[in-house]
């Protein structure tokens, strides 16, 4: 198959929207790849139709998230992949937790899902409510996986 003047523009998107990026070192991320080894690169990997934005979609990635876009350093990958990836081994900022969960103040699931552990009565209540659902499903000699009617 061969390059189109769309291609093109896809990588000259990539090449420029690199710049303004930092890697996982703070430092400016560099681009080495000329058109044509990004070209050969993508169509050798198979997956360059499947590129894009999405979890399941392809993308280029760099290893440990440090150097530059060169030949040596990048791989394919999804994107759900490369984020796993790049979140590895970080925390998240406490301010940042706080501003992404103030909407779910007061449903106490939701602390499960952000990273925000429960308070301790917050436990204490699941513990209770927990052992009340057990001790009647002993009481009516259900399993785990029958439904309380």
């Amino acid at each position: 198959m061969l390059p189109t003047e769309k291609d093109r523009k896809k990588y000259t998107n990539q090449m420029y929207g690199t710049g303004r990026r930092t890697d996982a070192n703070g430092n400016p991320i560099e681009w080495k790849l000329t058109f044509e080894q990004w070209w050969e690169w993508w169509q050798a990997t198979g997956h360059y139709a499947e590129r894009g934005k999405g979890g399941s979609k392809y993308c280029m990635a760099r290893l440990n998230d440090i150097g530059p876009y060169e030949i040596g350093n990048i791989y394919c990958v999804t994107n759900a992949e490369n984020t796993t990836h790049a979140l590895k081994g970080k925390t998240i900022p406490a301010e940042r937790v706080a501003r992404q969960t103030a909407h779910l103040k007061g449903n106490t699931f939701a602390s499960l899902r952000t990273n925000v552990y429960p308070s301790d009565e917050t436990i204490s209540k699941r513990s209770k409510s927990m052992q009340l659902a057990w001790e009647k499903r002993k009481a009516l000699n259900l399993t785990k996986h029958d439904p309380i009617r």
